[in-house]
């Protein structure tokens, strides 16, 4: 008899060639409690988190507490690019786990990550953001009866001289709303509409932003006219660039429904603090315009102040180099290694007289947090996860994917196969 699936809804099937797969997933077994992440950094957990859960952490060995998630971003398309095969396990920080019991001060500290990723563009040297399409958290999951769970181990500064030393960093944030799909078709969304509202204005700040440094703007928009149209970008009401849309062919069907354009440009401010404005000189009544996204790319200086600071020196990556990380701060910090970002590390560093030091071999990009108790993010609670264990489903000969309403009629075709 042939072995044929029928799945019903939204299924995503996910194929590896010549990998080597789980036997069983690691959500056969165990009680699973599922939480949601929108902001990236460091997240706390209370005892308090805890009970919200649904768990007793009375009742809980904080050394069996472990945490699952396979970091942001979206499913690759192609089938040959890099996933991974199951949930991977995080390393994490646990305060008060030493004497084995959760006590009401205890709590955990684990990195978690946006949806949205970003990525170092190598030929550019300025990162760019890939919104995740069919998500607004990126998920993890809890489990604290299945032994003992990883733990953020300790980094030590190198003992290699260092060759570079580290005062700044790139800094990087974007705007995207995916408020209007156009033809109410495909990927494409675009956010703010200028038509009865033709201005829009965005207050940016960059904290300790080094002026003379140029900022990198990069904007995608589109517009849809019979005549050409322009929208004019402007720093603190001064001009700096302008975007020119080309004509659609309305009476066409054929033509495009609108034309988007892109602008890469540099400028300089005075001030960290400064607003963006985006104006749509409107032709006519009947033409439209959306703002599809903008990102800014920025360096400041390594000075840190309170709550979080993720930072990231594209110019301490080289081969065989060695840096010299340098951070001001006044106040009583830890520092992550989030490179890697399912296994953080925790850097050893020297503070004196108002500087946080510590070396290390960067023939890679690392990446870092630095964070005091002042801020802490909240992940949200979605629901404890049933036991399941696809990996160890038999193969299928047959595999098909149906609305539900048609479900009927497959289960016909499934038994004539």
């Amino acid at each position: 008899m042939k072995n044929i699936r029928l799945f019903s809804g939204v299924i995503v099937l996910l194929f590896a060639a010549n990998a080597v797969l789980a036997q069983n997933s690691i959500l056969s077994s165990g009680n699973w409690y599922k939480i949601a992440v929108e902001n990236t950094g460091i997240h706390q957990i209370t005892y308090e988190d805890l009970e919200s859960y649904g768990i007793d952490p009375s009742q809980v060995n904080p050394k069996l507490i472990r945490l699952y998630g396979n970091g942001n971003g979206m499913l690759p398309e192609d089938n040959d690019e890099f996933r991974y095969d199951d949930l991977q396990e995080n390393s994490i920080f646990v305060y008060g786990e030493d004497d084995e019991i959760f006590d009401p001060d205890d709590y955990i500290l684990f990195y978690g990550e946006s949806p949205t990723e970003w990525n170092l563009n190598t030929e550019s040297g300025l990162f760019e953001h890939e919104v995740n399409l069919y998500t607004d958290y990126t998920y993890y999951f809890i489990a604290t009866d299945l032994g003992e769970g990883k733990r953020i181990e300790t980094q030590f500064s190198s003992i290699i001289p260092p060759t570079y030393t580290s005062t700044s960093f790139n800094d990087y944030i974007y705007h995207e709303m995916e408020l209007e799909n156009l033809i109410h078709s495909g990927k494409k969304w675009y956010g703010e509409r200028f038509e009865e509202t033709t201005e829009y204005t965005f207050p940016i700040i960059f904290p300790n932003l080094i002026i003379t440094s140029a900022i990198n703007l990069h904007v995608s928009a589109a517009a849809r006219s019979e005549v050409s149209s322009l929208m004019v970008i402007s720093i603190d009401n001064e001009p700096i660039d302008t975007l020119t849309f080309f004509p659609v062919n309305f009476s066409n069907i054929n033509s495009d429904y609108a034309k988007n354009k892109e602008l890469t440009t540099w400028f300089n401010v005075n001030d960290p603090d400064f607003e963006f404005k985006f104006n749509y000189n409107q032709p006519n009544d009947s033409a439209v315009a959306w703002l599809d996204y903008f990102t800014l790319n920025a360096k400041r200086n390594n000075i840190f102040e309170t709550g979080q600071m993720k930072f990231i020196d594209i110019e301490s990556a080289e081969p065989g180099k060695v840096t010299l990380f340098q951070i001001t701060s006044t106040n009583d910090v830890s520092i992550w290694n989030i490179s890697d970002p399912l296994n953080p590390t925790s850097i050893d560093y020297f503070y004196s007289n108002g500087s946080v030091e510590f070396t290390l071999e960067t023939d890679s990009l690392l990446e870092f947090t630095v964070f005091d108790e002042s801020q802490f993010y909240t992940p949200q609670f979605e629901n404890t996860v049933a036991n399941q264990n696809l990996h160890a489903i038999e193969p299928p000969d047959m595999v098909i994917i149906t609305h539900e309403d048609f479900l009927s009629e497959v289960q016909q075709l499934a038994e004539f196969r």
